[in-house]
């Protein structure tokens, strides 16, 4: 099966986008030998002696030196308590603290760091005793993160088989939904649709907590509102319906939610890029910049540091600590289509029918080109800070490395003939991805760069188009979003599909 092409053609032609849419001087180098020279006199005259050993026993008591505190009550003549000393005393201990060494202030630092590794293992293991082994793990565990190299193995873990009684289905009412975030820590789930809704769910309870509609959707309940009202009264002032200034006016194509749960950002056919309150879903902050629609949102892990793709094939960064823009990434010759990033100041991307994935090194101002085969590249995952998968419309599925232009491994057809990948995702730091398409299943996939393998693990049986996936990041359980048409146009459509998304155990809690 051939779509049509998802240029500006393609998407003005489709009903579902019809409607929305100085030299050096030689006094400089002489200056800086004069200020060492001078640095070096004054350390040749400094005590010989450790300082900070010298601070230390100065704080190790009251400070009862001439012109101090305690000193110059007693040449007062007041009375000084034990409670007076000690305080007097405490206080010259955090004066030293902030002189202490670079050694000390790096020793402290680890000190406290493997504390809160302790109680946060001990709390783990139900207050048993912790063992060395365990820490040692741990940290370097946490430096091959920080460095991108951690992999965890998880894809034996996986069962052979998913329960599909043990999937949970959360009805979306009205249009296909396009897009979907997590916050795992507090089972919330955020959903968007081409309606321009974005719905706040519970993945404990099954409950919508908060429901955003579009402009569109308020203007038009707003409008029977208004109607009701004018037949039940004499008098009819004509005046426009209030619908206010949140929401989206047209289809919500991308989510994301920062990791420690307090901002959501959404984008869609209006162009804008909507900032909200988490927790309410009370906008904070509207951006404009792109030229043409936002499919796709991403966050860096531990920050508040957002990427926005769109089809105007740019890239934008935005701050929103301080709420600002920040700056533009240029190089896809087509529409931007799928985002990824985690910890490292780094985004991937696919640009569609340019058929290339793209990853941004933000500090280095560079960017790596890989070039993929077949029609056109739709979506990726990064697995790890340097290895990622990609989808396409040709039913590729492709395993990449970052120090290699070509894929490590690639399986055609994953989905079945001419069924394209409409979604990715993958456990951040694992060795599991999925795909979805609309064949009527999401499988689940292990990816092993050093064998250059993709192997099957299972499949999970789902009607409809899958146009979201989305891993918890211990990789415990997935969502993923379910709908009746594709979520950037209405190529073809499945009837007996139900809008919304599923959530899917992987691993034994």
């Amino acid at each position: 099966m051939v779509r049509p092409g998802k240029g500006a053609a393609g998407f003005a032609n489709d009903p579902f986008f019809a409607g929305g849419g100085g030299g050096r001087g030689s006094a400089r180098p002489t200056a800086k030998r004069q200020g060492r020279g001078a640095a070096r006199a004054s350390e040749s005259t400094a005590p010989r002696g450790s300082p900070g050993k010298q601070k230390r026993r100065r704080a190790s008591g009251p400070d009862e030196r001439p012109g101090s505190k305690l000193a110059q009550r007693k040449e007062d003549g007041l009375e000084v308590h034990s409670d007076d000393e000690n305080e007097i005393g405490e206080s010259g201990e955090d004066e030293s603290s902030e002189d202490e060494t670079p050694a000390e202030k790096r020793l402290r630092l680890a000190e406290e760091l493997i504390a809160r590794i302790e109680e946060k293992e001990r709390d783990e293991a139900d207050g048993h005793d912790i063992d060395a082994e365990i820490l040692s793990r741990r940290l370097q565990d946490d430096l091959a993160e920080s460095k991108g190299q951690l992999r965890r193995a998880i894809a034996d873990k996986c069962p052979g088989s998913v329960d599909p009684e043990a999937v949970r289905r959360f009805r979306h009412r009205g249009l296909p939904v396009t897009c979907l975030s997590m916050v795992p820590d507090k089972h919330i789930v955020y959903c968007g649709a081409k309606d321009g809704s974005i719905v706040k769910w519970s993945l404990t309870t099954g409950e919508r907590l908060i429901e955003v509609d579009g402009k569109r959707a308020a203007a038009a309940e707003a409008a029977k509102a208004a109607a009701a009202a004018a037949a039940n009264s004499s008098i009819y002032t004509g005046a426009a319906p209030d619908v206010g200034d949140a929401g989206h006016n047209g289809a919500v194509l991308a989510l994301a939610v920062s990791s420690d749960g307090t901002v959501l950002a959404s984008g869609g056919l209006d162009r804008l890029v909507v900032i909200w309150e988490a927790e309410t879903l009370s906008c904070l902050r509207k951006f404009k910049g792109h030229r043409d629609a936002i499919t796709c949102l991403t966050f860096r892990r531990k920050s508040h540091q957002l990427f926005s793709g769109s089809l105007d094939r740019t890239i934008k960064i935005w701050n929103l600590d301080a709420m600002s823009y920040v700056e533009t990434l240029y190089g896809h010759q087509e529409g931007v289509l799928a985002l990824d990033s985690l910890d490292r100041d780094r985004a991937l991307s696919c640009g569609g029918r340019d058929r290339s994935v793209r990853l941004w090194k933000v500090p280095e101002e560079s960017h790596a080109i890989f070039e993929g085969t077949g029609q056109s590249i739709d979506c990726v995952a990064l697995l790890t800070e340097s290895q990622f998968v990609s989808g396409s419309e040709s039913g590729l599925l492709s395993l990449w490395d970052s120090q290699k232009k070509k894929p490590l491994a690639t399986v055609r057809n994953a989905h079945g003939a001419e069924k394209w990948i409409t979604s990715v995702g993958a456990v951040p730091y694992g060795d599991v991805c999925a795909s979805g398409s609309n064949d009527g299943t999401i499988r689940l996939w292990k990816c092993d760069p050093n064998k250059r393998k993709i192997t099957a693990i299972t499949t999970v049986p789902i009607v409809g188009f899958i146009t979201a996936i989305i891993f918890e990041p211990a990789g415990q359980h997935f969502v993923a979003a379910v709908a009746q048409e594709h979520r950037l146009g209405r190529w073809s459509r499945e009837q007996k599909a139900r809008n919304g998304f599923v959530l899917v155990p992987l691993l034994p809690s």
